[in-house]
């Protein structure tokens, strides 16, 4: 090392003394800045913190809701299906009653948490239920799996599509159901859905007697899914369905006269 080098100020120590001397000169304004530094921190520690432990929270409700929502009821815990909480209730109405009462609470209580969103799923799915002893609980159904599907943005949504379907056809409204269901088949990422969703168009084109269209999603179905669990099945309803349009009435030909009778006039008529 040359004496000239050895002679130049050590960079290491030039930094520090201008470190210092910038605190020292703007020393309010640095514990300022610090200070906000630190605040932001603990804030966001505190933040995280809290979602956390709602988030737990909401877990331990909807769970506590579930525990209802999969109770057995009276005659399935006599048949040896008591549930794992020993819970049973009397008839599977009451129960479902019971479960929409703990899921409301979940959905009210923690509606932006993960939790609180599924709630809202499983509540869609009680009000679906009760709509056999009450026809009103269809509707709202409907409106709670929408709301399901316009909160959550992931494949999930396609719960919501195959319940609303489901809902729709329990009302009869066939034509809705199908929308719904097909909705399910143009989603942009296969999924297990689809394959239920081609019979369930099927079979409410068959309920529409549109046995044309009901062959049409059938055949959607074997194309798609030639080796599936329902492929024998469905080649079965195929055949049926064509000899039932094979045997059926020419829509094309001029109906039929009712017979009538004629009797002969005679001369005292009048």
């Amino acid at each position: 090392i040359s004496r000239k080098e050895i002679k130049k100020p050590d960079e290491f120590i030039t930094t520090m003394a201008k470190l210092v001397a910038f605190y020292r000169e703007h020393r309010q304004p640095v514990l300022v800045v610090s200070g906000g530094i630190v605040a932001i921190v603990v804030i966001v520690t505190l933040v995280s913190w809290w979602r956390s432990y709602v988030e737990n929270q909401a877990r331990k409700a909807l769970d506590m809701a579930l525990v209802i929502y999969n109770a057995p009821v009276a005659e399935q815990a006599g048949a040896g299906g008591e549930g794992i909480s020993g819970i049973t209730f009397p008839t599977e109405r009451e129960k479902y009653e019971k479960a929409l009462a703990k899921l409301e609470e979940v959905v009210e209580e923690y509606g932006s948490t993960a939790s609180g969103k599924l709630a809202l799923f499983y509540k869609g799915n009680v009000l679906y239920n009760l709509g056999r002893y009450d026809p009103k609980f269809y509707d709202e159904a409907i409106e709670t799996y929408k709301r399901y599907a316009y909160e959550i943005r992931d494949d999930s949504v396609l719960w919501a599509y195959n319940g609303i379907g489901y809902a729709y056809e329990a009302k009869e409204d066939f034509s809705e159901a199908i929308t719904w269901y097909q909705k399910i088949l143009d989603y942009p990422k296969e999924n297990p859905w689809q394959q239920e969703a081609y019979l369930n168009i099927a079979r409410c084109y068959r309920k529409k007697e549109k046995p044309e269209l009901a062959v049409s999603a059938y055949e959607g179905y074997l194309k798609n899914y030639p080796t599936g669990s329902k492929a024998d099945e469905v080649q079965r309803l195929i055949q049926e369905l064509r000899e039932e349009i094979e045997g059926g009435e020419n829509p094309n030909q001029p109906p039929t006269l009712p017979e009538v009778e004629i009797r002969e006039r005679r001369g005292g008529d009048q």
